[in-house]
């Protein structure tokens, strides 16, 4: 409806603009004619309303026909002008109603009728005339022209009735819609909670506690809540118990009370939302909101400011959303929490997170109260069992006698209103013999009692039945649970009304499926999946009602769903000596369901899945509503459950299993990856469910590994084109969303490496023409991600999930691998004011920020971190406290835990009385201990008590040679065996001054050393230790910079080891006491690796450089068993790289300039070279004239003007001539920043260069270059502080700043292992090599530093490379800003911009200059003259001049920011060099990104 009335208004708009022309015409006959037609056209329009608004429809169909005949005979222009404004008023009158934001009045109503009588009665009048043959006579009379008049008249006069009863109408509603307007923003806000409403305890289908029952147990909770002290209630009972039962009373309880607020969440494991932990918090904030105004102003300022929060950990959701809004309310309101059944949530430690997250904040409003249900569990007994903000009641210390006067209670209102419902007599239905049988077979449990009553009021004899139950005895199920019992009967008596044994076997499926879902199916989805109708699954379950919720005809239609119960249902079905024994045809293996569910998924996803979105060159990205509507049209429910689950199943079938019965699942497996995988990536997208692509890629892989090893087989294609498919999912996981939907087959399909079997089964999917040529990639790209983080830490830290990193800055926070998203884990300081000497009882993270890059950081320190799979994280501090003398050193070893962010303990702290010291943290490989090494001792930890084991003095002033394995760790030379004795194995005949690191293999039986020299030594744990292997990676001699310290990191399931040196990553294969490289690949960035890391699992390699980069690569990509290191060192330093680009005058040519100075020519659409000639000196920026005539070639010291053969003799071997050789202007030289750009203006008749800053523009004048003018511009050299890093006493005072930059590990090279270094770069002119290390025996000299002027405290000023001229040539935008030619004037600086291409104002200035048009922007003269990056706010993304997402190139292909001559584009075409390796990409894209 939205649409129709936006295409409406649009109509309506052009219809207007046609009468306004019309009205200068000269013809007054075409005016009227015109006008008659748009009066016309908008009464057709209005029919359009009527969906809407009642009785426009059958009017304005009276209307159109009224004017189609008057206006074949009638002339009068003025009457229908004036109809025709009526119309367009009655238009945006009703455009309220239209919309739906206003309903209508009994007015408006009124008007309506009133406007379909007039226009019926008009209508009819004018039929009569035209059936008697008399109209055309009527109208052609002039004396009878009046009468014409009168009949336009009636018709605008019942629409003017109308008008005036919508003013009236929408003048009354103004206040309401604004009202309106507010409360829809609020509840937009709050939405974005995702709040589960069916978690409220009104929503759940329970009863709540009998009057007379759980007496005990109510009256001590509400005592608690009345007068208790304690703000934790924990209600603990084992399955069956009743604690649903009694949260639900007590929830009801609550609500009764006016004085309170109440907020509930019933948790369930058969509800996606219910059992999901992140969404308690939310769905409590919003509830707490829908009660109290100004808790929901607050809350909504809370999501303003933290928007992420939602998605955060629990434990900052329950500060942000729940305890921050109760402290602002005034007065304190009392607030009750219920939530029940907490341990049928899903993910690890779920529960205990929760429990936390209320521990560590709810002390801090008092007002606050909450009751807490689940099952016992050792870690909450732990929890809850001790403190003072905790009370707890166990159900099953409740004395036996109480709990049976309840089932008896119980059984007795239930049963007799079974009676009365039945109308069954009431003699001999319930006496006290009965009961007290019932009671005993319950033994405690109201789980039995509620499911006996059940069974007793399913379809059937209800007096038979329930004999049948009393009857049974228990000495049968003497080693069961009394539930039991009653399970077996209800299954035994369903079986007997099952005779076909087939039927009998599906039941069991059915029943097996239900307990094994990942989620609950409906009766359909149950159906589709096993091959069984959905109307004998419904048949079949017809008797089991009393245990499984079954829905009924008319609630299956609206996709209920089948689920169980009670938990303890699956406890029984899953267990051969329960379900086995007693009912043997229902039971079947788990192991073995597994694989049939897995089977099951397989067979849908073959079956059901296809291409969605058609073959389009649209690239545009999908709304909510699209999405939504292609997932109800194309994707079933059980499809969705097959494309997310199908991995699960696979995963938890055992080996034995896969290799018997595995041949159809293999067979499934086959045509899934080979026809399907495409599709499947399709449908992820639309089920945005890219958060667990890469676990269910992870999964189905490794278990197609296991069938396939236990057949004796290691390699298959559909092995192959599943791990092309994790390669992808990590590749294009930004993209993997439902609005980048249809990128599936364009962006996806693009880049993928042509030489991999993925590429090859599905690159028939693309549209035709769309290609990649050049120098891309062939083959997968080891490197995932890369991640700016702190460079305050040299350790790289993964969590036990694999999923992020562990970045501290001034708080501890987990980055994403793949999204890059950041969450908070521990808590946000403010930040400290600079004091004169640190406090040693402050824990840093607990009582001041952890240092980070702020102006004047004088206590800057390094942060060593471990995260143990138990969710704990251990972090060491070490802080630089140089304000004071002496100058000393703190560090401070803390255990955190990384779910809630609460300090959990301070491990250790010291103070040393030196400059700094860089200690060194490490775990076991089995995480049981974790081993601390500083100059002066060493310390152990057991991870599961936390005490310490071993503590040892240090027998060495070489503390960083330390390693820990298993049952060994090694300390300078000496392997000690990790005891309390700490007794010495053996020792190592090496000098540990030489080691820069060192690990233990993942099976202890092997010592890995880094050296400094660039060697990595295996020696041998035993008591005779010895060298076995060595290898040189390279030499010191081959840094020429800041020299190279090696890192080590042990894989956690296989002898390799992975090492960082300088710009090189290593890995290494240790088997048979040699080493060999077996992987190898280099830093995409100039800086060097400090610290590398395996992910626990190991799935990545992470290495951080000393910027705080973080790049994470993919082990399995890595691993090359062909290596030939020699050829890789060569192949990844490529001579030649290209620097810039650009398109020439006919765009299927590309020109391309190198650092080395070669230029080449090339055809974009097969990335051949064409031709390839020497510039004579270094090329920077490269420019072609429109005309192809001429090309320039620039670089800092000079441009060289070329001319050109003809376009079509380019193949041959003609080569461009030089014209021209001009000299960078002298004053330029060493000129920061070193700009330089060169452009040829659009008419090919003048060339400007920029050098530093400086313009030279010269013109063509007869076939010659002259120089026209030389503009100096306004850019600001920038000079270096050079004194800042070595200088041990700054200038204190309002002067200057100091801003800590990174760690430095010269200093670490120089201190620790002795070696010589040389001054950096830009210190080389000032200082000798002998000054500089002198000076790092200064106290600041750990760490480089930036000294800053106060009143300009950036860093460094911002340039750019744009040039253009204007199309007028009268001015030129150079990178410090727009300037007029013939007078050198300056009309705007950029020089502070950060990019002025995406600057509002900037471009406006633009637009004034130099564009006509918004729209010409990017059809420049310059190098992107149509597709051009996204810069800022969509990474990655190329976009057309109006602003369309084209396609999206992915971090493989390119990474960090566009350089100006990076990129270039024409008409759809699209180059771009790749920064890691500096290849030379063309993108060709028919159909986008044209000029037109």
């Amino acid at each position: 409806m939205k649409k129709t009335f936006k295409s409406l208004k649009t109509r309506i708009h052009h219809t207007s603009t046609v009468e306004s022309n019309t009205k200068t015409s000269a013809s007054s006959k075409q005016a009227f004619r015109t006008t008659l037609n748009a009066a016309e056209t908008c009464i057709r329009l209005l029919k359009e309303l009527s969906d809407a608004v009642p009785f426009i429809g059958i009017a304005a169909s009276a209307g159109v026909f009224i004017i189609e005949q008057c206006k074949r005979y009638s002339d009068n222009s003025q009457s229908f002008e004036e109809l025709l404004n009526s119309v367009k008023s009655l238009d945006r009158l009703l455009s309220p109603y239209k919309a739906g934001d206003l309903t209508l009045t009994s007015e408006v109503t009124k008007s309506l009728e009133l406007f379909y009588t007039a226009i019926s009665d008009i209508r009819s009048e004018v039929e009569r005339l035209q059936s008697s043959n008399r109209l055309a006579q009527f109208v052609n009379s002039a004396a009878n022209e009046s009468q014409v008049t009168d009949l336009i008249q009636k018709v605008k006069d019942a629409i003017d009735r109308i008008m005036l009863a919508s003013l009236l109408d929408v003048s009354r509603g103004v206040r309401e819609a604004t009202r309106g307007i507010k409360e829809i923003a609020l509840s937009q806000s709050l939405l974005s909670l995702n709040p589960v409403h069916s978690a409220r305890y009104n929503c759940i289908d329970r009863d709540q506690c009998l009057d007379g029952t759980r007496v005990s147990v109510l009256d001590d909770i509400h005592r608690w809540f009345d007068k208790g002290e304690e703000q934790i209630y924990w209600l603990n009972g084992a399955a069956g118990m009743g604690k649903t039962t009694i949260a639900l009373s007590v929830a009801h309880r609550l609500h009764s009370n006016p004085q309170l607020l109440l907020a509930t969440f019933f948790c369930s494991r058969e509800s996606v939302d219910r059992k999901n932990p992140g969404l308690i918090f939310p769905t409590i904030a919003c509830q707490l909101a829908s009660w109290n105004h100004e808790f929901q102003d607050i809350l909504v300022e809370v999501l303003a400011h933290y928007p992420y929060v939602g998605s955060a950990l629990p434990h900052e959701q329950f500060q942000k959303l729940i305890v921050e809004p109760l402290e602002k309310l005034n007065p304190p309101t009392t607030v009750a929490l219920v939530i029940d059944a907490l341990d049928e949530c899903d993910g690890e430690r779920a529960s205990e997170k929760i429990l936390l997250a209320l521990l560590q904040h709810a002390h801090s409003t008092p007002s606050l109260k909450v009751f807490v249900s689940c099952r016992p569990a050792a870690y909450v007994e732990d929890l809850l069992s001790s403190g003072e903000h905790r009370r707890m009641f166990k159900l099953h210390h409740v004395p036996t006698g109480i709990v049976n006067d309840d089932l008896r209670l119980y059984y007795r209102q239930r049963l007799e209103g079974i009676r009365v419902a039945k109308k069954l007599g009431s003699t001999d239905w319930l006496t006290e013999e009965l009961i007290e049988k019932l009671v005993v077979q319950a033994a405690g449990l109201f789980i039995f009692a509620v499911t006996v009553c059940k069974y007793i009021d399913s379809r059937g004899d209800a007096r038979r039945q329930l004999e049948h139950i009393t009857s049974l005895t228990k000495g049968k199920y003497d080693n069961a649970l009394s539930i039991d019992m009653l399970y077996t009967e209800v299954l035994s008596a369903a079986l007997q009304k099952i005779p076909d044994s087939r039927d009998r076997r599906d039941f069991a499926r059915i029943l097996a499926s239900v307990v094994h879902a990942q989620q609950p199916l409906t009766i359909n989805a149950l159906g589709q999946l096993l091959g069984v109708e959905p109307s004998i699954v419904y048949d079949l379950l017809r008797d089991v009602h009393s245990i499984l919720f079954v829905p009924d005809e008319f609630e299956a239609l609206s996709d209920k769903v089948v689920h169980i119960f009670h938990a303890s249902f699956p406890d029984y079905m899953t267990a051969r000596n329960r379900v086995g024994e007693e009912v043997p045809s229902i039971y079947i293996n788990p192991q073995s369901h597994q694989l049939e569910m897995s089977l099951c998924c397989l067979r849908c996803l073959n079956r059901e899945l296809k291409r969605i979105l058609p073959l389009s060159k649209d690239p545009s990205p999908l709304n909510t509503d699209q999405c939504h509507l292609l997932l109800q049209t194309h994707v079933s429910k059980a499809l969705s459950y097959a494309i997310i689950y199908w991995a699960d199943h696979f995963s938890s079938a055992v080996p034995d299993k896969l290799r018997d019965e595995g041949d159809s699942l293999l067979e499934e497996l086959q045509q899934f990856a080979g026809g399907k995988l495409l599709f499947w990536f399709e449908c992820i997208c639309l089920l945005n469910a890219s958060e667990i692509v890469i676990r269910i890629l992870v999964k189905g892989k490794n278990s197609l590994m296991s069938l396939l090893s236990a057949r004796g087989l290691y390699r298959h294609p559909t092995l192959q084109l599943l791990e092309d498919a994790y390669h992808a999912a990590n590749e294009f996981f930004p993209i993997l969303q439902a609005a980048y939907a249809k990128h599936i087959y364009l962006t996806f399909l693009l880049f993928l490496p042509q030489e991999t079997s993925l590429y090859r089964h599905y690159s028939h999917h693309l549209p035709p023409d769309w290609k990649v040529t050049g120098q891309q990639r062939r083959t997968w790209n080891s490197l995932v991600r890369s991640l700016g983080l702190s460079p305050f830490s040299d350790t790289v830290t993964f969590s036990p999930d694999e999923r992020n990193i562990l970045d501290v800055d001034y708080y501890m926070a987990s980055a994403n691998i793949l999204s890059s998203v950041q969450l908070a884990i521990s808590q946000i300081l403010p930040e400290s004011p600079v004091l004169s000497a640190w406090d040693y009882e402050k824990i840093p993270g607990v009582d001041a920020p952890f240092p980070k890059i702020v102006s004047n950081n004088l206590q800057p320190g390094m942060v060593s971190t471990i995260w143990l799979p138990s969710g704990k994280i251990v972090s060491c501090c070490t802080l630089l406290s140089d304000i004071e003398m002496p100058h000393r050193c703190y560090c401070y070893v803390s255990l955190w835990d990384s779910e809630t962010g609460a300090h959990i303990r301070l491990l250790h702290k010291t103070m040393e009385g030196t400059n700094m010291f860089l200690p060194v943290i490490k775990a076991s490989p089995d995480f049981r201990y974790v081993g601390y090494s500083n100059p002066s001792m060493q310390l152990f930890w057991d991870t599961e008590t936390w005490d310490e084991i071993i503590f040892l003095s240090s027998h060495t002033r070489f503390y960083r040679c330390f390693a820990v394995s298993n049952s060994h760790y090694l300390v300078g030379t000496e392997i000690r065996d990790v005891s309390r004795e700490s007794l010495v194995i053996s020792n190592l005949d090496i000098d540990p001054q030489q080691v820069a690191s060192c690990v233990f293999s993942w099976d202890g039986q092997m010592v890995v050393l880094g050296l400094i020299s660039g060697f990595v030594e295996v020696w041998r744990v035993a008591s005779s230790s010895e060298m076995v292997a060595n290898l040189q990676l390279s030499s010191i001699a081959d840094y020429s910079g800041a020299l190279p310290l090696p890192s080590l990191a042990s894989s956690p399931r296989s002898n390799f080891i992975v090492v960082c040196f300088g710009t090189e990553l290593y890995l290494l294969s240790i088997a048979n006491d040699s080493i060999t490289c077996a992987g190898y690949c280099r830093s995409p960035y100039s800086a060097h690796f400090r610290a590398v890391s395996y992910s626990p699992g190991g799935q990545f390699v992470a290495c951080r450089d000393n910027n705080g980069m973080v790049h994470v690569w993919s082990a399995e990509a890595i691993f090359d068993p062909t290596l030939d290191l020699n050829t890789s060192r060569d192949e990844s330093t490529p001579a030649g790289s290209s620097s810039c680009v650009t398109y020439m005058a006919d765009s299927r040519f590309c020109l391309s300039g190198t650092h080395d100075g070669i230029l080449s020519i090339w055809e974009c659409d097969t990335g051949s070279l064409v031709q390839t000639w020497d510039a004579q000196s270094n090329v920077i920026a490269v420019s072609a004239s429109s005309d192809g005539r001429f090309i320039a070639s620039s670089s800092l010291n000079e441009t060289r003007i070329w001319s050109l053969p003809k376009m079509d003799c380019l193949d041959s071997k003609l080569k461009p001539q030089l014209e021209l050789s001009i000299a960078a202007p002298l004053e330029t030289a060493d000129f920061i920043p070193a700009i330089c750009a060169v452009t040829f203006r659009s008419d090919s008749t003048m060339l400007a260069i920029v050098t530093g800053f400086i313009v030279d523009i010269w013109k063509l004048t007869e076939s010659k270059w002259q120089r026209y003018t030389q503009l100096k511009t306004s850019l600001t050299r920038f000079v270096p502080n050079d004194d800042a890093p070595v200088a041990d006493k700054f200038i204190q005072g309002s002067s200057s700043l100091l801003r800590a930059l990174r760690f430095n590990y010269q200093w670490l090279a120089h201190t620790y292992h002795k070696l010589h270094v040389r001054a950096p770069f830009y210190l080389r002119q000032q200082i000798s090599g002998a000054e500089y290390e002198k000076s790092l025996q200064q106290c600041r000299s750990a760490f480089e530093w930036w000294k800053l002027s106060e009143a300009n405290p950036t860093i460094a000023n911002t340039s750019h490379s744009q040039l253009y001229f204007s199309l007028d040539g009268k001015y030129i935008l150079v990178p410090s800003g727009i300037y007029e030619i013939a007078t050198g004037q300056e009309l705007a600086n950029h020089e502070m911009i950060l990019q002025p291409w995406e600057d509002d104002k900037s471009k406006e200035l633009e637009v004034k200059y130099f564009w006509k048009t918004k729209r010409e922007y990017y059809r420049r003269n310059g190098i992107l003259k149509t597709l051009h990056p996204v810069f800022h706010h969509r990474p990655n993304w190329i976009a057309d001049t109006e602003g369309h997402l084209c396609f999206w190139v992915p971090e493989s292909h390119f990474r960090g920011t566009w350089l100006w001559y990076s990129c270039a584009s024409d008409g759809d075409r699209f180059a771009f060099i790749s920064r890691d390796d500096s290849n030379l990409i063309f993108i060709h894209v028919p159909g986008v990104g044209t000029t037109e």
